[in-house]
């Protein structure tokens, strides 16, 4: 059973096409691809022999009068012969993927038997006649490629397998341990080597090992880095960089201050609003004209103007 069926672009402008819709309306036209695509999957060669009519018109979906739609596609030439013998016409050049199912079918069995053939050790390798796997459809049978085994994947060394130096700590080392495993990134013996290396490092800038340790179990880090104490980047913050922190810190301050002192300073003081000005009336607030029920500073009581 075929999947699907070709229609031509020109379908619709053919002048069977036109002729048939004339004939018989629009329904004609919805009925001609539900029969082209019936036929393919029923009669893939084209050949309606053994239906009459009636039974054409119910593969394609005809609702109209009975025996107007066959006998409209014998007029118009989409139909060959008569009932009981139709044949649509020219099927093999429009459908000729269609009409060839068969042919791939067979060839598909056909190259399959050799190819099974072959590998069971049967059958004649020099003068096998099987077509190529190119021109044949693709089967549904199982493959019976052995698949390869999965190599197993070496398990990590213990984490046991280097001797510590005595000043790592034996319980932040195990927590550390347990972490990685847990993350699925167990210590190999040359990490744990870089690791003690690392950690001696730190060791004789003054650091605390065991809390190193801890720090990066806690964090589920995979490597070990100085502490984080009121620093960034890992780093401590010496009481040297406290003081200098809080010296700049007075420093903006006092600018500040200094600042807003000057400005204050620089401010003209304020004189008695003159009872004569247009704009305040004497009161000093003149009225704001964009939002009314607002007031600023009238000019009359700066100084230059009293």
């Amino acid at each position: 059973m075929a999947d699907d069926a070709r229609v031509s672009c020109s379908l619709p402008e053919h002048p069977k096409t036109l002729k048939l819709l004339r004939r018989l309306q629009d329904a004609a036209g919805w009925s001609l691809v539900c029969l082209i695509l019936w036929t393919a999957a029923n009669r893939p060669d084209g050949d309606l022999a053994g239906l009459d009519a009636e039974e054409i018109e119910l593969a394609a979906k005809w609702h109209g009068e009975t025996g107007a739609f066959a006998d409209g596609l014998s007029e118009v030439r989409f139909l060959d012969g008569e009932a009981g013998s139709f044949r649509i016409h020219d099927w093999a050049y429009w459908q000729p993927w269609v009409c060839q199912r068969g042919e791939r079918i067979e060839k598909a069995r056909h190259a399959a038997n050799a190819r099974w053939e072959r590998r069971d050790g049967r059958g004649n390798h020099a003068t096998s006649t099987a077509p190529s796997m190119l021109t044949a459809m693709p089967t549904t049978q199982p493959n019976p490629t052995t698949p390869k085994p999965k190599s197993k994947a070496k398990a990590p060394a213990p984490a046991n397998a280097v001797a510590l130096p005595g000043w790592v700590p034996t319980e932040a080392w195990a927590g550390f341990v347990e972490m990685r495993t847990q993350k699925r990134k167990p210590l190999t013996p040359r990490a744990i080597q870089l690791i003690v290396k690392e950690l001696g490092k730190l060791r004789e800038e003054g650091e605390d090992v065991g809390a190193i340790l801890d720090q990066s179990t806690r964090n589920s880090w995979q490597d070990v880095f100085p502490l984080k104490e009121n620093g960034k980047n890992g780093k401590r913050e010496s009481a040297f960089d406290r003081v200098a922190a809080e010296d700049r810190q007075s420093d903006f301050r006092s600018k500040v201050r200094r600042v807003v002192q000057q400005q204050f300073e620089e401010s003209p003081p304020e004189a008695a609003p003159d009872p004569n000005c247009p704009t305040c009336k004497g009161t000093g607030n003149a009225p704001h004209a964009g939002h009314p029920g607002n007031f600023f500073r009238c000019a009359c009581t700066y100084p230059a103007n009293a």
